[in-house]
């Protein structure tokens, strides 16, 4: 048996089960390769969003490893400093990966 890794898999969703032009989903998944990764990928997103058929997700872009996105916490900066919570992605108030906190520069 081959050895698996870890890929973050991101995956176009079909026109007919978008409401807006270019919505995607990002899937976590094991695989032997990055191109074993796109089939599990399409099998998680089918139990999210229903399509026709799994492969009607297409995939966009396939990365090492398993990424978080983090746009949550660009969104969290772009409001005013007394309106921002804790990290929205680890939920420290002075969290090192994010420099979210009372005395970071905004």
């Amino acid at each position: 048996m081959k050895p698996e890794y870890k890929y973050t898999v991101l995956l176009a969703l079909p026109d007919y089960a978008s409401d807006q032009n270019h919505e995607t989903y990002l899937a976590h998944v094991e695989a032997e390769s990055p191109q074993a990764a796109v089939q599990p990928a399409q099998f998680e997103a089918v139990k999210h969003i229903e399509v026709n058929d799994a492969e009607d997700f297409l995939p966009i872009s396939i990365f090492p490893g398993h990424l978080d996105d983090l746009v949550g916490i660009w969104a969290n900066a772009m409001t005013a400093p007394d309106e921002q919570d804790k990290c929205s992605l680890h939920g420290a108030e002075h969290c090192p990966v994010c420099w979210q906190n009372d005395d970071s520069p905004k």
